[in-house]
C-alpha cells in the first residue's frame, strides 16, 4: 500500500509462482504520488445588509490553472459558487477548494457570510422650533453615523443641515443613521424632523394711567405688555435690564426709555420700548400766604400759574368753595379760614397749593355818642371819625366830636387803625334840650349778604335807601327801594343807610359785593 504522505514516485515489482514452486519474471509497477494544490485564497466574512443585492463568492486559486470546487455548509458541492441570500438577517458558511491538473483536490478553505440588519432609525425630537430671522445650528439626531437628507427617499445623504430661519413656515428633514463598517455600514430606515420657523411674539407697551405715558410729581405710570403669546416678560430701564421685573407689567418713576422684552413658548423674542416724561409743570402757589383783614372786607387770593388748559377747586377749610368755578384762578376770601386750591394741569396731573391762612382784625369797639347838647363825641381812640345825619353822609365831620346844628338823627361810623369799621346807634335830637332817641331796626332784614348782584331789603313799612362806598361816595339813591343791584359794582364793601319814607334814619348795614 503506497504511502500518499509524500508527493514522490515510487517503482514496485510483482512477479508470479507457479504450482512447482518456480518464479516468474518480474513486472515493474510505478506509483506516482501527486502533490495536492493548496487551499484557495478567500475573503471571510463577507458581509452583507439584510435586503442588499448579492453578488456570487469569489476564491483566488492557489495555482494558476487549479480550478474551484465549492460547498455549501452540508457540505455538498454545488455547481457553481454561490450567491448569498439576503432576505433574512442570518449568518452561513461556504466552503471552496482548488482542483489541480492531476485531479487533486486540495483542502477546503470555509468563506462566513453575515446577513446584518440595519439598525434602528435615529430618535429625533421633533417638531424644532426655530425663530424668525433668529439663531440656527445643525440638525442633530441619536444615532451613530448620521446621514441627513431633504428627501424621503433617494437622494444623497450629507453629515449635517443647518436650516435657515429667514422664511416662515414648517420645513420636513430625513436623518438615517449606520451601522459600523465591519457590520456592513447598514444604513436604518430614514426619521422626520420638521422645522418650524415661528414668527416672532407681537409686543407692545401701553399705559394704564389716563395721562398716558406721563407721571405726575411724586407718582408712577404703570405700564403694562401688550403680547398675547408672551409667557416670559423682562423690562429694562434706560436700556438696563432691571433685575426681578419679570411680571407682565410695571410702575416706571424716572424719566427716560422703557423696553420690554417678551419671549413666547418657542422660545423667541421680540422687544418694544417707549419713552415715559416726568410731568414738568410748577407746582401750584397760592399767594399771599396769609391774610388779615378787616370782619367787612374780602382779600384777593391768586392761584399761579393761572393758565387756561388748567382747572381749579378751591377749598376753604377742606370744603369746596361754592359755588364751584373751574376756570378762576383768582378768588376773593368768604371770611376766615384756610384756603388752598386742588389745580389740575393740562395733561390731568393733579396737585395742591400750600394754605392761605386767612384772620380778622377784632371788631373795634362800638362807638357810644355821648350827647352834650349841642356838642356829640365819641372816645377819641379811632383813627378815623364819620358822622351822618339823618342817614346822610355831613361832609367834613370827620372828627370825634360835632357840634349839631338842629333837630334830626345823628350817627357816627368809626374806622380803627387797622381800617375795621363800626358805628354808632343812632340818637334823635328832638328839640333844643337835645332828648337822645336811638332808633332800632331790627325788624329789617337784608340779604343776601355777602352778594354778587341783588341784595333784597325786606321791611314792614315803606323804606328810602343809600349806598355809599368806603370813601363816602354816595353811588346809589332811591325811595320806597325793595332791591338794589350790585351787579355793576366793582368787588368791596359798602355801606347801606336805611331811611322810612318822611327821611327819618332807620339803620346801617355793611355789604359786600364778591364775583362768584
Amino acid at each position: 500500500t503506497p504511502l500518499t504522505t509524500t508527493a514522490t514516485s515510487t517503482t514496485y515489482y510483482v512477479s508470479g509462482k507457479n504450482g512447482y514452486g518456480c518464479e516468474g519474471a518480474k513486472k515493474t509497477i510505478t506509483v506516482t504520488v501527486n502533490p495536492s494544490p493548496a487551499m484557495p485564497t478567500t475573503t471571510t466574512p463577507v458581509v452583507y445588509c439584510q435586503g442588499a443585492v448579492a453578488v456570487a463568492l469569489t476564491a483566488t486559486p492557489a495555482t494558476t490553472g487549479d480550478t474551484l470546487k465549492w460547498y455549501d455548509a452540508t457540505p455538498t458541492l454545488l455547481s457553481t459558487a454561490p450567491t448569498p441570500l439576503t432576505t433574512t438577517a442570518s449568518s452561513m458558511i461556504y466552503y471552496v477548494s482548488g482542483k489541480n491538473s492531476y485531479g487533486c483536490e486540495g483542502s477546503k478553505a470555509s468563506i462566513t457570510v453575515n446577513i446584518n440588519p440595519p439598525p434602528a432609525a435615529p430618535l429625533v425630537a421633533t417638531p424644532l422650533n426655530l425663530c424668525k430671522d433668529g439663531p440656527s445650528g445643525p440638525l442633530t439626531a441619536t444615532g451613530s453615523n448620521l446621514k441627513w437628507y431633504t428627501t424621503v427617499t433617494g437622494g444623497s445623504g450629507v453629515s449635517s443641515i443647518t436650516p435657515a430661519t429667514g422664511t416662515l413656515g414648517s420645513t420636513d428633514y430625513f436623518v438615517s443613521q449606520s451601522s459600523a463598517a465591519s457590520l456592513g455600514s447598514c444604513e436604518s430606515p430614514r426619521s422626520t424632523l420638521t422645522v418650524v420657523v415661528n414668527p416672532l411674539p407681537a409686543v407692545a407697551i401701553s399705559s394704564l394711567s389716563p395721562y398716558g405715558f406721563i407721571f405726575c410729581r411724586g407718582l408712577s405710570v404703570t405700564l403694562k405688555s401688550i403680547a398675547p403669546t408672551a409667557i416670559y416678560w423682562q423690562w429694562d430701564k434706560a436700556g438696563l435690564s432691571i433685575p426681578g421685573a419679570t411680571a407682565d407689567n410695571i410702575k416706571a418713576d424716572t424719566q427716560t426709555f422703557w423696553g420690554l422684552t417678551v419671549t413666547d413658548m418657542y422660545g423667541c423674542k421680540n422687544q418694544a420700548k417707549v419713552f415715559v416724561y416726568k410731568d414738568s409743570a410748577l407746582k401750584p402757589v397760592l399767594t399771599p400766604a396769609t391774610l388779615v383783614l378787616c370782619e367787612e372786607n374780602s382779600g384777593l387770593m391768586t392761584c399761579s400759574p393761572g393758565f387756561s388748559t388748567y382747572s381749579f377747586k378751591w377749598m376753604k377749610d377742606g370744603v369746596p368753595v361754592m359755588p364751584v368755578t373751574t376756570k378762576e384762578n383768582l378768588k376773593n376770601t368768604i371770611g376766615k379760614g384756610l384756603y388752598s386750591v386742588i389745580v389740575t394741569n393740562n395733561v390731568g396731573c393733579i396737585d395742591t397749593t400750600n394754605t392761605c391762612v386767612v384772620t380778622n382784625y377784632p371788631r373795634p369797639v362800638k362807638p357810644t355818642i355821648i350827647n352834650a347838647d349841642p356838642l356829640l363825641s365819641v372816645a377819641t381812640i379811632y383813627r378815623y371819625y364819620q358822622w351822618y345825619k339823618n342817614g346822610k353822609f355831613i361832609p367834613g365831620a370827620n372828627s370825634d366830636k360835632y357840634t349839631v346844628p338842629g333837630p334830626g338823627k345823628y350817627s357816627v361810623q368809626i374806622t380803627d387803625e387797622n381800617g375795621c369799621l363800626n358805628e354808632s346807634d343812632t340818637i334823635e335830637i328832638l328839640a333844643p334840650n337835645n332828648i337822645q332817641k336811638q332808633l332800632q331796626h331790627a325788624n329789617i332784614k337784608i340779604y343776601p349778604n355777602p352778594t354778587h348782584d341783588v341784595v333784597n331789603i325786606d321791611a314792614p313799612i315803606s323804606v328810602n335807601a343809600s349806598v355809599f362806598d368806603l370813601l363816602g361816595k354816595q353811588v346809589f339813591s332811591g325811595k320806597n327801594v325793595t332791591h338794589i343791584s350790585l351787579q355793576a359794582f366793582a368787588d368791596g364793601t359798602y355801606v347801606l343807610y336805611i331811611s322810612d319814607q318822611y327821611g327819618n334814619y332807620i339803620g346801617t348795614e355793611k355789604m359786600i359785593k364778591m364775583t362768584q
